[in-house]
């Protein structure tokens, strides 16, 4: 939204009337019934609020709503992992899942439902490998985490994220 302000205010004419075919394009290009939802929110905006980005980010954020049957399959994307760890990734690429449970677990993050045991369920996931030293460093962070856990639940220790 504060891009959207900036745009509006300081942008000109040209970002201004760009800003206005880019929103008239997605309402053209929307549901009936998307447009009803879009528009509740929309509406609420002050005017200078208002453009095209934003209108993206509200049908956006309308059509990827965290709904219960999500966060439980975001959910499982841990569990999964601690069960079959780096076998199932293709070439046990370290950079491509941990960036994916990152994601996840920013995901369930911004709606209060990343689970406190989501960071020994990855730990776990990455002991399920063949490569002995870096199993052995995992297993003494996987070590770490288990003494973290037990802490937290006596008031000690960072948050569920930061420890991901």
């Amino acid at each position: 939204i504060d891009w959207q302000t900036d745009s509006n205010r300081y942008g000109g004419d040209v970002n201004r009337q760009t800003s206005q075919w880019l929103q008239t394009f997605l309402y053209n290009s929307s549901t009936l019934e998307l447009r009803n939802c879009v528009e509740v929110s929309y509406n609420g905006l002050d005017p200078v609020q208002k453009g095209g980005a934003v209108y993206f980010f509200l049908i956006l954020k309308e059509m990827f709503q965290m709904t219960t049957d999500v966060v439980t399959a975001l959910k499982s994307t841990f569990s999964t992992f601690r069960k079959e760890g780096l076998t199932k990734i293709r070439n046990k690429n370290v950079s491509i899942i941990s960036r994916q449970l990152e994601a996840v677990a920013v995901a369930l993050h911004e709606v209060g439902a990343l689970p406190d045991e989501a960071p020994l369920d990855i730990l776990e996931g990455f002991l399920i490998c063949s490569c002995a030293p870096f199993r052995d460093t995992f297993a003494f962070q996987n070590t770490k985490e288990r003494i973290r856990h037990i802490r937290q639940h006596y008031g000690e220790g960072g948050s569920t994220l930061e420890r991901i």
